[in-house]
Formats: structure tokens, sequence, C-alpha cells
């Protein structure tokens, strides 16, 4: 039962965090293909280079805003 209670309250967490990445992937993805598809590569490179470190720096967020709240988390 603890198992399952364990994984009730980490999936949300992980489900944000899929969030956020999808928002830069996506959204990222779409963008470069349409400056590709413009022959803007250098641009393009721009663009995935700021979607990559904008993820990277969100999910640090995130977990910093976090930390505070882990204890109680854990403790349910």
């Amino acid at each position: 039962p603890n198992l399952v209670a364990s994984i009730s309250l980490v999936l949300p967490f992980t489900m944000i965090l899929q969030a956020i990445g999808n928002i830069f992937a996506f959204g990222g993805g779409a963008y470069i293909s349409q400056m590709l598809g413009a022959k803007k590569n250098e641009y393009a490179r721009q663009i995935c280079a700021s979607s990559f470190y904008l993820s990277i720096f969100s999910g640090i967020l995130l977990a910093i805003i976090c930390q505070p709240f882990l204890n109680i988390i854990l403790h349910l």
C-alpha cells in the first residue's frame, strides 16, 4: 500500500515537469522548423539553444521552489 501511495504523490510532480519540458520542446521545435524552412539556419540554432537552456533552467527553478516543501510532501 505504501508503494502505491508514493507513486500517487510523485506522479503529479512528474507530470508538471513533463508539461514544462513539452512547452519548450513542441514550441521550440515548431519555431525551429519554420526558421529552417525559411533558410534561417543560424537563427534556428539560437532558438534551439535557447529552448534547451530554458528547459534546464525551468527544471532547476522548479526544483528550488519545491525544495522547502519536500519534507511536508514526504511525510504525508
